[in-house]
């Protein structure tokens, strides 16, 4: 370190990556980056956040291969001189709302210290129930957006309408957009909180009375509503997939060989999977394909992304096209 010509001492670093640093984000991806040669199942990890999946329709089965996992994982800290804090360490079992858990559930251990079960979790700012209702979650975004709201109730005299929308944007939609690809799949009656808090806000901006009606407003204004959001949002998802934009490796999406021929272009048609469940209908795989296909030809045939996102946003205002439509 120097400050002002002054100099510290040097001090050799053997393990780990010193922090706040330009490159100590790299370095530390580098340092991990083998870890998951140390352990089957999937592993997900941003920054220092490790998560471990593993199904089985069977429960002593996952409880026993996640316990030797852990001690394999173990193994790779121990040799990298990585510390776990078993005090924020957590496990949680996904299941239908149909399926009750036994009371006596093998212990889930690490390192001889049993970890706590937990029935929600926020993994990457997205609040995880293990029936995936999503309630938390959306409790969560109902608090973000009701801070948002006061935001606009206050300036709303003071500033023009375009600034409004600004502060719409910023404080409420980005609170709506993020994640919404897969919570917005949740009951009717659990999102329609969301809704109208969203019509309050649009009300607010316009100086409209409490029991205004908002459906025209909202196209007026560029504004979506949530399900049309959560349906231009996959929309966009689909589009960097298909395109190969991004590619999200345990994403089955195939091309159905059957020929479409129309007069002005070739249209692209993807397989829909077959489900048999609400929850099937909640997949990217499902829902997803089941969107671009009803796409026009003219939407599919644009490869800028730019174009297509605008394209496909006046399309959904004005067709009044949301997700709800796709997977009844």
């Amino acid at each position: 370190m120097d400050i002002e010509g002054v100099k510290s001492s040097c001090c050799k670093v053997l393990s780990g990556v010193p922090q706040g640093s330009i490159l100590g984000p790299t370095l530390f991806l580098m340092y991990i980056n083998d870890i998951h040669k140390s352990t089957k199942p999937k592993l997900i990890i941003y920054a220092d956040d490790v998560a471990l999946l593993y199904s089985s329709k069977k429960l002593n089965n996952i409880i026993s291969h996640i316990n030797d996992n852990l001690n394999k994982l173990k193994h790779w800290f121990e040799i990298n001189k990585v510390i776990v804090n078993v005090k924020k360490t957590s496990y949680i079992i996904f299941r239908s709302p149909q399926h009750i858990l036994p009371l006596n559930i093998p212990e889930v251990k690490y390192d001889n210290q049993t970890l706590q079960s937990c029935h929600s979790t926020k993994f990457l700012g997205i609040h995880l129930d293990s029936t995936l209702s999503w309630k938390n979650h959306i409790n969560h975004i109902c608090k973000r957006i009701a801070v948002g709201i006061n935001y606009i109730l206050r300036v709303r005299n003071f500033f023009p309408k375009h600034i409004l929308h600004s502060i719409y944007t910023s404080f409420i939609e980005t609170h709506l957009a993020y994640g919404i690809e897969s919570w917005d799949s949740a009951c009717p009656t659990t999102l329609k909180p969301l809704l109208t808090l969203q019509k309050r806000a649009v009300r607010i901006m316009h100086c409209l009375p409490p029991t205004a009606s908002v459906s025209e407003v909202f196209a007026i204004s560029g504004i979506l509503t949530i399900h049309q959001l959560a349906y231009y949002r996959i929309a966009i998802l689909m589009h960097k997939i298909i395109n190969e934009a991004i590619n999200i490796t345990d994403l089955d999406i195939s091309v159905d060989r059957r020929p479409v021929v129309l007069r002005t272009t070739s249209d692209t048609s993807l397989s829909v999977c077959r489900v048999k469940t609400n929850y099937g209908k909640q997949k990217i795989q499902y829902m997803g394909c089941k969107l671009w296909n009803e796409l026009d030809a003219s939407l599919k045939g644009l490869k800028s992304l730019s174009l297509f996102s605008k394209e496909v946003k006046n399309f959904t205002l004005y067709s009044d096209a949301n997700l709800k439509s796709i997977i009844k």
